[in-house]
C-alpha cells in the first residue's frame, strides 16, 4: 500500500518533472520481485505502471503468505516476548524494538521457511492479495489486474538457489553436506510427502560436483531450490501472459573467489546497475555483458521492448542466456 501510494505520487506529479505517466516501469530484485509480482496481481494497482521487470522472484509462493500462516507467526512472535494481547506487543515495540524484532524477523526458523509465505510478505486476504500470485496470473484474463496486460522483463540467475540451501538462517547444509543430511533437508523444506519424489527427480547421481569440494547432493539440492523459488514460476508466468514476455537466465560466473563456480542469487544486480561498481567483477567480458544489459533494461523502460537479440517469449522455452558470450 505505501509503494502504491508513491506509484499514484508519481502518476499524479511526474508531468512536472518532464515525465510520462504514462511509460512507467516497476522494477525489483528478490523481496523487490515479489512486491512487483503483488502489484501485478493486485486490482488496486492496475493502471499504476506501464511496464514491469521482475529480477528473481516472479509470482513466487514465498513473496505471499497465507493469512494462516501469519496468524501463527503473530502467535509466535507473542509467545518470545511473553505477551497475549497486541497492547502489549506495542509496548514491546516502543520501549524495546529490537527485541520484538528479533523475535518476530525468524518466527518460523526451525520450521519450514517460506513455502507458505516469508514471515513478513503481504498477506493474502482476498483484497490486497486475492491468492496466490500464480493462482491470480492463471485467471488474469477475467480480473481486472497488470499480469497479461503490461509488458514483463525478468529472470532469474542460474543459481538462485544456492545462497539461501547454505544460509543458516534457512536450511544451513553445507556444501560437503552427506546424504543424510541432504535427506534431512528434503524432508524439511518440502515434507516426508515429497521428498521420494524429489529425489527421484534430482537424483546426485546426475550431476557433477560442481566446484569439486561440493557434494552431489549438495548441488542436487542447491537445483532443487533454485526451481521451486525462482525458475518454474518464471517458466509458469511466462507462459501465462498475453502481453509481451521477455525471459532471461543470468550465467556470467563470478571470476574468483569462494563461490566463482556458482552465479547465486543477486549476481546479476552489479551488471543492471553497472559493473564498474563492483572492481572485483570488473572484467573486460563482464564489462561489455553490463554494457549490453544497460542497453536491454533501458530500451525496455522506454519503450516496451529491449530489441537487439532478446527473443520475445512465445510460449516455447525462448530465453536469452546473459554471458560473456552476449
Amino acid at each position: 500500500m505505501d509503494q502504491r501510494l508513491a506509484l499514484r505520487w508519481v502518476r499524479d506529479n511526474i508531468g512536472a518533472f518532464g515525465g510520462d505517466r504514462d511509460r512507467v516501469t516497476l522494477f525489483g530484485h528478490s523481496a523487490g520481485a515479489a512486491a512487483v509480482s503483488a502489484h501485478l496481481v493486485s486490482p488496486a494497482s492496475t493502471g499504476l505502471f506501464s511496464r514491469a521487470g521482475v529480477i528473481s522472484g516472479t509470482m513466487a509462493n514465498w513473496g505471499s503468505h497465507s493469512a494462516e500462516a501469519a496468524e501463527r507467526n503473530y502467535a509466535h512472535a507473542l509467545a518470545s516476548v511473553n505477551c497475549t494481547t497486541l497492547v502489549c506487543l506495542l509496548d514491546v515495540a516502543e520501549d524495546d524494538p529490537a527485541r520484538l524484532q528479533r523475535a518476530a524477523r525468524w518466527s518460523w526458523k526451525g520450521r519450514t521457511p517460506c513455502r507458505d509465505g516469508c514471515s513478513f510478505a503481504p498477506v493474502i486476504d482476498g483484497v490486497e492479495q486475492l491468492d496466490w500470485p500464480l493462482a491470480v496470473a492463471r485467471r488474469a484474463a477475467s480480473l481486472t489486474v497488470s499480469f497479461g496486460r503490461v509488458p514483463l522483463l525478468h529472470g532469474t540467475t542460474l543459481d538462485d538457489g544456492y545462497g539461501f540451501v547454505k544460509n543458516d538462517n534457512f536450511f544451513n547444509l553445507t556444501n560437503a553436506a552427506t546424504p543424510a543430511q541432504c535427506d534431512t533437508y528434503v524432508r524439511g523444506a518440502w515434507g516426508a510427502a515429497l521428498s521420494a519424489n524429489l529425489t527421484s527427480l534430482y537424483p546426485p547421481s546426475s550431476y557433477k560436483p560442481w566446484p569439486p569440494r561440493d557434494s552431489l547432493c549438495f548441488v542436487a539440492a542447491a537445483r532443487m531450490e533454485t526451481d521451486f523459488a525462482y525458475a518454474c514460476t518464471a517458466r509458469q508466468a511466462s507462459r501465462l501472459s498475453a502481453a509481451p514476455v521477455y525471459r532471461y537466465l543470468f550465467s556470467m560466473h563470478t571470476p574468483d573467489g569462494a563461490d566463482a563456480e556458482w552465479v547465486p542469487h543477486g549476481h546479476d544486480l552489479p551488471f543492471v546497475f553497472q559493473i564498474d561498481t563492483d572492481p572485483t567483477q570488473a572484467t573486460a567480458p563482464a564489462r561489455a555483458l553490463a554494457r549490453t544489459m544497460l542497453g536491454y533494461w533501458t530500451r525496455f523502460a522506454a519503450s516496451g521492448d529491449p530489441a537487439g537479440r532478446w527473443p520475445r517469449f512465445d510460449h516455447g522455452e525462448q530465453l536469452l542466456r546473459l554471458d560473456a558470450n552476449v
